[in-house]
């Protein structure tokens, strides 16, 4: 778990020197909802799945090591 809640917070932080680094903006990679930010906050719909994502991914991977490292130390 504790792999896949760094990699969340990495990604923040990248969106973070972003942020910093465009005075406050992010890049914006298109027109609606999604992808407008969120008032009161710099980050839109997008960029929360996007940071949630690698989260998910890398917690993903991370249950496949363990399961295969665990099957091969059981046989």
């Amino acid at each position: 778990m504790l792999p896949a809640v760094l990699a969340a917070a990495m990604t923040l932080v990248m969106y973070i020197g972003e942020m910093i680094l465009l005075s406050g903006n992010l890049y914006r990679f298109g027109d609606g909802t999604f992808f407008d930010g969120i008032a009161g906050i710099v980050l839109a719909p997008a960029d929360i799945m996007v940071i949630l994502a690698s989260g998910a991914l890398t917690a993903g991977i991370m249950l496949l090591l363990t399961r295969r490292q665990t099957a091969a130390v059981d046989q």
